[in-house]
């Protein structure tokens, strides 16, 4: 590239792709949080907020009777006695299984 002209095709050409490249750094600057890249406080939370509060005891006692709640409900569901099959009547009975050929090992009679 050393020694090229700059022709009119190459103006355009090169504002795109420095137009593409600040667009594509913005959500990624987005990311940073208050302060940007010079240290900001933002912290993301990734477990989703599991064990940064205490829960006060009405809370616990609440959410134990849902999951009783929840345990009782799902043992009342009947047992399912076989798996529905859509496709049962247009398919045709499974293949029987290619049956093995046995070989036969010749057997010598007399003494050895």
């Amino acid at each position: 590239m050393i020694g090229r002209r700059v022709t009119k095709q190459t103006v355009p050409a090169i504002a795109v792709l420095a137009m593409s490249g600040l667009l594509l750094a913005g959500p990624a600057s987005a990311q940073d949080g208050p302060g940007g890249s010079s240290g900001g406080t933002f912290k993301p939370n990734i477990m989703g907020g599991i064990g940064d509060k205490a829960v006060d005891p009405e809370t616990v006692e609440k959410r134990k009777e849902i999951d009783r709640a929840y345990r009782a409900t799902t043992q009342k569901i009947p047992e399912q006695k076989q798996a529905v099959d859509p496709w049962g009547t247009i398919r045709g009975p499974a293949p029987a299984p290619a049956p093995v050929a046995k070989s036969k090992t010749k057997q010598q009679s007399g003494a050895q």
